[in-house]
């Protein structure tokens, strides 16, 4: 996830990343979250059964404060409490 992270920073065509049933836990949300701080086109982010919890969640709220393009993210089935 970290590449993909990287790649997305500068790419203008993808419009949706699924990155469904895919473990990237925390560390992952987090790299991918400041990397698409940069990407104003990204539109749908799946991020379903990833292994994702609060802390990666807060990283997520930070990049959408600064997104401007996401329309749609999906975080169903995370290990995400009300902290996150």
């Amino acid at each position: 996830v970290f590449l993909i992270g990287e790649s997305l920073k500068t790419n203008t065509s993808i419009r949706v990343l699924n990155l469904d049933l895919n473990i990237i836990r925390d560390d992952g949300a987090i790299a991918l979250a400041n990397a698409l701080k940069e990407n104003q086109h990204l539109e749908d982010l799946c991020l379903y059964i990833a292994g994702i919890g609060d802390r990666g969640a807060a990283g997520l709220a930070d990049f959408l404060k600064v997104n401007t393009s996401l329309s749609r993210l999906s975080l169903e089935d995370n290990n995400i409490q009300d902290k996150g």
